[in-house]
């Protein structure tokens, strides 16, 4: 009942030319009015709960730097990680409820690539993007919307090593044979 009064509410304080011929729509800049929720850091974070946040509703990330990488936590709606070999207190990296993995970008023979002036990390809403800069690094990355595919479009020096890890965020349990049978 509260939904009806609400709808017949709205369409009451609707002048009757909106939904003829000649009505000018307000022209929205979604671009500005997106871009008023960005997130822009001048410093690397120190902690990876204070990552820039990017996903699509289901799969996401987090990503923050280290003085020689860049780091993503891997998560999804539709993973539980208890069960009967959890502990369920808290530690560090060890109760998130939809952590599935890390990924690593290491430089190795970069030092402090992700500090002082040179550094940015930004997070559009807009282009729902979050840009890194180093001293001699620029990344952006991309969740797409509709299935879990993330995207990162990594710039550097070429004569230089890049080392990806992929990591598990819990570790792994084998049951084999008698562990097997109740």
């Amino acid at each position: 009942m509260r939904v009806s009064v609400f709808l017949i509410s709205l369409f009451a304080v609707i002048p009757v030319g909106v939904f003829g011929q000649g009505v000018l729509k307000p022209q929205i800049d979604f671009r500005q009015y997106a871009s008023s929720a960005d997130l822009s850091y001048e410093t690397p974070v120190s902690t990876s709960e204070e990552g820039l946040p990017i996903g699509n509703g289901v799969m996401g990330t987090l990503q923050w730097t280290t003085p020689t990488s860049i780091r993503y936590q891997l998560n999804r709606t539709d993973v539980f990680g208890n069960n009967a070999e959890s502990n369920n207190f808290y530690e560090r990296h060890r109760d998130y409820c939809g952590g599935v993995g890390f990924i690593d970008i290491d430089f190795p023979n970069y030092n402090d690539l992700f500090s002082g002036d040179e550094f940015m990390q930004h997070l559009s809403c807009y282009t729902a993007t979050v840009a890194t800069k180093g001293k001699h690094v620029n990344t952006e990355t991309f969740v797409w919307s509709d299935e879990d595919v993330m995207v990162m479009h990594v710039a550097y020096d070429k004569s230089s090593p890049v080392v990806v890890h992929l990591r598990s965020l819990r570790p792994l349990i084998t049951k084999t044979g008698a562990e097997l049978t109740p």
